[in-house]
């Protein structure tokens, strides 16, 4: 399944089925670095296009980032 580039960015970013690194590095400020090993680890769920671009499933990687978020403030 490919993202259409129209779902993706924008202020249609928090309803998309799949985000880009951009997006994502954006909403919780996490580096495009970071997010590319994260993927290439298997920590966040995606998929490569046919152009050979990362999608990240949306919902899937806010609630890790949540969930990590919740982890702290209860440390």
């Amino acid at each position: 399944m490919i993202a259409s580039t129209s779902m993706v960015g924008g202020d249609d970013c928090a309803h998309a089925e799949f985000v880009t690194i951009g997006d994502l590095s954006r909403e919780f400020s996490v580096s495009p670095s970071t997010l590319r090993r994260m993927v290439d680890n298997k920590l966040l769920p995606s998929f490569i296009t046919e152009g050979g671009h990362r999608r990240i499933f949306a919902r899937q990687a806010r609630e890790w980032f949540q969930a990590r978020v919740r982890q702290e403030e209860i440390q």
